[in-house]
């Protein structure tokens, strides 16, 4: 998994105008994602529900809200 900086984070949220926590929170979000997604055993057995799993998906592909 990737180590983030917070300056990193820092500018980051400034140059995108989100919001700098809900960046890191969904930067980690995605992290476990992919690691479960290359985990032979765990993307087979294994799924994420709940709010933040669904909105990260969904407006991803729709909308760009953080």
């Amino acid at each position: 998994m990737y180590s983030y900086s917070k300056k990193d984070l820092e500018r980051i949220a400034s140059e995108t105008g989100f919001i700098c926590d809900n960046l890191e929170k969904v930067f980690r979000l995605c992290d476990v994602l992919q690691y479960l997604n290359k985990n032979p055993l765990l993307s087979k057995h294994l799924a994420l529900k709940g709010g933040t799993a669904i909105n990260l998906i969904y407006h991803s592909l729709f909308l760009p809200i953080l």
